[in-house]
C-alpha cells in the first residue's frame, strides 16, 4: 500500500497511478534492469495504462511475469 500511494495513488485504493510514471521511477529513478513496459502490459486488463490498486499488486505479487532486460 505504502509503495502504491508513494506513486500517487489513494490511500483508500480507489483511482489509479499512471503507468508513465511507474516506468520513469523503475527506469530513471532505481535504474532496475525489470521490462516494466511488459510488467504493465500484463497486469494492466483495461490495457488503458492505468494501474488500479488490485493491478499494482498482482504485479508485486506474481513473480513470474517479471521479466529482467
Amino acid at each position: 500500500m505504502d509503495a502504491y500511494t508513494a506513486i500517487g495513488g489513494p490511500a483508500d485504493k480507489s483511482g489509479h497511478i499512471d503507468g508513465q510514471v511507474l516506468v520513469r521511477i523503475i527506469k530513471e529513478e532505481f535504474d532496475l534492469p525489470i521490462d516494466i513496459e511488459e510488467l504493465i502490459r500484463s497486469v494492466d486488463d483495461s490495457g488503458n495504462g492505468e494501474i488500479e490498486y488490485e493491478e499494482f499488486e498482482k504485479m508485486l505479487k506474481d513473480k513470474s511475469t517479471i521479466k529482467m532486460n
